[in-house]
C-alpha cells in the first residue's frame, strides 16, 4: 500500500504519543552532561548517516491524513516545540513492528517498520553504539539534536518526522516510506530506461515508466533549492546535499533528508562535526581542504546535485577516485555540459545555474533564494500548469491546508485564499503569492470555475510583471482576456488590455501597449468607468513619454488629471502631474516641469504618501540636474532615497543610486558615479532584477568612456547588451548599442562604430521610436563629422533636428542646431555656422538653460574668429 492510498490512519501520535514521565529523557540528558565532565571536548559528534543510501525512504507527506476527531490535517501541523519522547505503551507495542533491515551503516542502521491497523510502512533509523562508552554518549546527544531540528521543519521539500519511537529499548526516529527510493538511484533507472528499447518504441506502460516520462528537470531542480532555501532561511546547514540524500516522492517531490544539520549562527569551526561529509564530487574546494561548512558550501553541493539531475550521473562520472576528483577540483576543473538530450529541451541555462553554483570564490556564488528565483522562471508553462510556480520559502499555514485538498471546502477556500493571494502581492510577498495563486487557480479548474480561473490568471499576471516575468505575465493576462471575453464580461476584458499594455511597455513594445491601452479605454468609455478611463489614459500618456512622444503625451495625461480632480482623487492627481511633470522636463521645459513636480510632492505629502513624495523628489531632482543645477539635484534625490530606505524599498534604492550617478557623472565626478552605479547594481543583483543590472551596466559603461577607459567601457556595455538580448527588451538592446557605438567612435573605430550605431537605429524604427532614431542619428552625425565626411554628418543632424521639431523637443532641437553649426564651420562654412549657432543660442535663452547658452557663446566666439582669421587670409 502507498502512502496515496492511506486514507484512516486514525493517529499513529496516539501510538507515538508524548509520554507524561520525563524520566528517560532526564536520564538521557543526565548521562550526556556526565560524559561532558569526562572527555567534553574530544567527544566526536558527528555520524555518518545512511538513510541516503536507503533506495525506499521516501514521503509524499502531503498526501498522509491524521484524523484526531475526525478533522483531516497534515501530519507536520501535529508537530509541537521542542523534542517529543514518544514510546508504544505494553497495550499498543504490536501496532508498530520491525520488519527488516534495509541498511547497516557505520553509525547507524535503518529497518523498514509497519504500523499495523492500516499496513503503513515506516523508516526507522537507530544508532549503532556500545552502551556505557563515551562514543555512545555523544551519538546520543548529536542524535537528540537531529531530532530536535528536524522535528522544527514543516516544508513541501523536506522529508518529514512523525517522531522518536523507543522499541525494546531501542531509540528510532520514524519518518515516513513510499517506492521511489532516493533521486541517485531513481536517476540511474531513468537513464537506462531513456535508453532503452522500452523509450525508443514508446511502450514503457507501468507506473515506474510513466514516473520516467513525467520527470520534469527544473520541477526538481526548483523543489531541491526551495527545501534548501528555507532551511537556510532557518539558519541551518544541510551539509551533504547530493541525489543520494534527495529522496522522490510518489508525487515526484523531491524531500530533502540525511541532515547533516547545523546551526550556522552558532558554528564551531574545531569541531569534526561540521567538517563536510560525502565525497570530493560533491565538496566544494575550500571545503576539502578541511574548512567549515557553510551555506556556501551547501551552494556548491546544489551545483553538483543540478548536474546529477542534468545528466542521471554523479559528477565527473569518468573518474573512478576520488583523490583523482579531488586534484581535479583543486585544479579548477568543473564538469562538462553533457546533459541528456530529450524532447528538445534547453538545459543550458539550468546548467547556467549550476556552473553561478561551484564559483571557485564562495562569496560570488549566489544564494539559495537566488537560486530558487531563476529555477522558477525556467519552470515550464505546461497545459496541466497553467500557473507559473514560485514555492514559497517559509511555510504558511493557509496554502498548507489547501494544498493537502478538502474537497468539502474548495469553492470557499479558492475565494478566501485568493484574497490571501492579493494581500502577499500588495505587501510585496511575491513568491508567497505566487504558491498560492498556483493552489487556486488548480482548485478553480477542478471545479470549472471559469470566473475563478481568470481571477487566478489575472493576479498571477500581476505579480509576474512585478518580477520582471513580463512574457509569463502576458501569457497570464492574455488567457484571462479570452475566458472574460467567453463570459461576455466587457469590464473585465479592458482590465485585461490595460495590464497588457502596462506589460508590453515595460518589454519596450510601445506601439502594441498603446493598441491594447487605446482598446480598453474605448470600452471603459463606453461603460462610463471614468476612474478606469483615466488610469488608461495616463499609462498611453506615460507609454508617449517612454516614445518621446511628449507633446503627444500631454494630452493624454491633462484629460486623465481632469478625471481625477473630478473624483477627487487627489493621489492619482499627483500621479499625474508627476508624469506630466516629466513630459515636460523631457521637452526641456524646466521651470514648467518643477511646477508640476512640486504640485505632486505637495498633494502626496499632505495626503501622508510616503512612496509618492520619494517619486516627485526623484523627479525634482533629475529635473534640477537637466538644469545644471546639481547640487539641489542630489539633495533631492538623496531625500528620496532616505525615504525609500525608510520603507525598505529595495528597488526604488537602487533606482535613486542610479540617478545620483548619473548626476555625478555629469557633474565630472566619475569615481563617485561609478560607486553609486556599483551600489545599484549590487542591489538589483540581490533583488534578480536583470533589466535594471543591465540598466546599471550601461551606465558604467558610459562612465568609463568618459573617464576613457574605453575598453572597460565596451565589456560593461557589451554584458548589459547580453542581458536585454536574453530578455528581449528590444528598446535597451539597442540603447546599448548606441552606447557601444559612441565608444567605438572616441576610439577611432569609425566604420565599427556606424555599424553598432545603424543597427540601433534599425532597432528604434522597427519600433517606431522616433525620439531614439533622433539620438542615434545625433549619433551617426558626430561619428561622420569625426571621420571629417562633414556633409553626410549634416544630413544625419538635420533628419535628426527634424524630428525633434516634431516631437517638440527644444531641448534637442538647439543641440543639434549647435552640433549642425560646428560642423559647417569645420567645413570653413563660418556664415552658415553662426546661423545655426544663433538660433541654437535662442532656443536655450527660452529655456533658461544658461549652461549651454554659454556654451552657445563660446562657439560662436570661436566661429567668428575662424571666419576674421579667413577674412584676412
Amino acid at each position: 500500500m502507498s502512502v496515496n492510498q492511506v486514507t484512516d490512519l486514525p493517529s499513529i501520535h496516539s501510538v507515538l504519543h508524548l509520554s507524561s514521565d520525563a524520566g528517560s529523557y532526564q536520564e538521557l540528558s543526565n548521562g550526556i552532561q556526565r560524559a561532558g565532565e569526562l572527555n567534553n571536548d574530544d567527544i566526536n559528534m558527528d555520524m555518518e548517516e545512511v538513510m541516503s543510501d536507503t533506495s525506499n525512504i521516501v514521503a509524499d507527506f502531503t498526501s498522509v491524513s491524521v484524523e484526531p476527531g475526525g478533522s483531516a490535517m497534515p501530519l507536520g501541523n501535529a508537530r509541537v516545540n521542542g523534542l517529543p519522547r514518544l514510546t508504544l505503551s505494553s497495550t499498543d507495542s504490536h501496532l508498530i513492528s520491525v520488519l527488516r533491515q534495509v541498511k547497516l551503516g557505520g553509525y547507524s542502521d535503518v529497518y523498514q517498520g509497519l504500523y499495523a491497523p492500516t499496513q503503513l510502512r515506516l523508516a526507522m533509523k537507530c544508532p549503532r553504539i556500545i552502551e556505557g562508552t563515551p562514543e555512545a554518549i555523544a551519538v546520543k546527544r548529536r542524535w537528540m539534536r537531529e531530532a530536535k531540528m528536524w522535528l522544527s521543519l514543516n516544508h513541501v521539500n523536506i522529508l518529514p518526522f512523525y517522531g522518536v519511537a523507543e522499541l525494546s529499548s531501542i531509540t528510532y526516529l520514524v519518518a515516513p516510506w513510499v517506492a521511489h527510493g532516493d533521486l541517485s538511484k531513481f536517476l540511474a533507472a531513468r537513464l537506462e530506461y531513456l535508453a532503452s528499447s522500452a523509450f525508443a518504441q514508446g511502450s514503457g506502460s507501468d507506473q515506474r515508466h510513466a514516473a520516467f516520462e513525467a520527470f520534469d528537470e527544473a520541477t526538481i531542480i526548483h523543489g531541491i533549492t526551495s527545501g534548501l532555501a528555507y532551511l537556510h532561511a532557518c539558519d541551518m546547514i544541510h551539509g551533504d546535499i547530493k541525489a543520494a540524500n534527495i529522496l522522490l516522492a510518489d508525487s515526484l517531490t523531491p524531500l530533502l533528508g540525511d541532515f547533516g544539520l547545523t546551526k550556522y549562527d552558532k558554528v564551531d569551526a574545531t569541531s569534526p562535526g561540521l567538517k563536510g561529509s560525502g565525497t570530493a564530487r560533491w565538496k566544494s574546494p575550500g571545503l576539502t581542504n578541511h574548512e567549515s561548512r557553510t551555506v556556501k558550501t551547501d551552494i556548491y553541493a546544489l551545483g553538483m546535485t543540478i548536474v546529477e539531475v542534468l545528466t542521471g550521473r554523479e559528477p565527473f562520472p569518468h573518474l573512478r577516485h576520488e583523490y583523482i576528483v579531488y586534484k581535479e577540483v583543486s585544479k579548477g576543473h568543473r564538469p562538462p555540459f553533457e546533459p541528456i538530450s530529450r524532447n528538445g529541451k534547453d538545459f543550458m541555462p539550468l546548467w547556467e545555474i549550476a556552473a553561478s553554483c561551484w564559483e571557485r570564490k564562495p562569496e560570488n556564488r549566489p544564494t539559495a533564494a537566488q537560486v530558487l528565483s531563476r529555477a522558477a522562471r525556467l519552470m515550464a508553462l505546461t497545459p496541466q500548469r497553467k500557473i507559473k510556480i514560485h514555492s514559497c520559502v517559509a511555510s504558511d499555514d493557509c496554502v498548507q491546508d489547501i494544498a493537502f485538498d478538502s474537497p468539502d471546502r474548495r469553492t470557499s477556500d479558492a475565494s478566501e485564499l485568493l484574497s490571501v493571494a492579493i494581500l502577499h502581492h500588495t505587501e510585496n510577498r511575491q513568491e508567497l503569492a505566487l504558491s498560492v495563486l498556483q493552489v487556486v487557480y488548480q482548485q478553480s479548474r477542478r471545479s470549472h470555475d471559469r470566473k475563478g480561473m481568470a481571477k487566478c490568471l489575472m493576479c498571477n499576471g500581476e505579480v509576474l510583471r512585478e518580477l520582471k516575468y513580463h512574457g509569463d505575465a502576458l501569457t497570464s493576462f492574455h488567457e484571462a482576456y479570452v475566458i472574460y471575453r467567453e463570459l461576455s464580461d466587457r469590464g473585465m476584458m479592458a482590465y485585461c488590455l490595460k495590464s497588457i499594455g502596462v506589460t508590453k511597455r515595460g518589454q519596450g513594445y510601445h506601439g502594441d501597449a498603446l493598441t491594447s491601452s487605446h482598446e480598453a479605454c474605448v470600452i471603459y468609455r463606453e461603460l462610463g468607468n471614468r476612474s478606469m478611463m483615466a488610469l488608461c489614459l495616463e499609462s498611453i500618456g506615460v507609454t508617449k513619454v517612454e516614445q518621446g512622444h511628449y507633446s503627444n503625451a500631454l494630452t493624454p495625461l491633462c484629460e486623465a488629471y481632469t478625471i481625477y480632480r473630478e473624483l477627487d482623487d487627489r493621489t492619482m492627481m499627483a500621479s499625474c502631474l508627476n508624469s506630466i511633470g516629466v513630459a515636460k522636463r523631457e521637452q526641456g521645459h524646466h521651470d514648467n516641469a518643477l511646477i508640476s513636480l512640486h504640485e505632486a510632492y505637495t498633494i502626496s505629502r499632505e495626503l501622508g504618501n510616503r512612496s509618492m513624495m520619494a517619486l516627485c523628489l526623484e523627479s525634482i531632482g533629475m529635473t534640477k540636474g537637466k538644469q545644471g543645477h546639481y547640487d539641489s539635484a542630489l539633495t533631492s534625490l538623496c531625500e528620496a532615497y532616505v525615504i525609500y530606505k525608510a520603507l525598505n524599498n529595495q528597488s526604488m534604492m537602487a533606482y535613486c543610486l542610479e540617478s545620483i550617478g548619473a548626476t555625478k557623472r555629469q557633474q565630472g565626478y566619475h569615481s563617485d558615479a561609478l560607486t553609486s552605479s556599483r551600489e545599484a547594481y549590487a542591489i538589483y543583483k540581490e533583488l534578480d532584477d536583470r533589466t535594471m543590472m543591465a540598466s546599471c551596466l550601461n551606465s558604467i559603461g558610459v562612465t568609463k568612456r568618459e573617464q576613457g577607459h574605453h575598453g572597460d567601457a565596451l565589456t560593461s556595455l557589451h554584458e548589459a547588451h547580453v542581458i536585454y538580448r536574453e530578455l528581449d527588451n528590444q528598446s535597451m538592446m539597442a540603447l546599448c548599442l548606441e552606447s557601444i557605438g559612441m565608444t567605438k567612435g572616441e576610439q577611432g573605430n569609425y566604420s565599427s562604430a556606424l555599424t553598432s550605431l545603424c543597427e540601433a537605429c534599425t532597432i528604434y524604427k522597427a519600433l517606431n521610436d522616433r525620439s531614439m532614431i533622433a539620438h542615434c542619428l545625433e549619433s551617426i552625425g558626430a561619428t561622420k563629422r569625426q571621420q571629417g565626411h562633414h556633409g553626410d554628418a549634416i544630413t544625419s543632424l538635420h533628419e535628426a533636428y527634424v524630428i525633434y521639431r516634431e516631437l517638440d523637443n527644444r531641448t534637442k532641437m538647439a543641440y543639434c542646431l549647435g552640433s549642425i553649426g560646428a560642423t559647417k564651420r569645420e567645413q570653413g562654412h563660418h556664415g552658415d555656422a553662426l546661423i545655426s549657432l544663433h538660433e541654437a543660442y535662442v532656443i536655450y535663452k527660452e529655456l533658461n538653460d544658461r549652461i549651454m547658452m554659454a556654451f552657445c557663446l563660446k562657439s560662436i566666439g570661436v566661429t567668428k574668429r575662424g571666419q576674421s582669421a579667413a577674412a584676412k587670409h
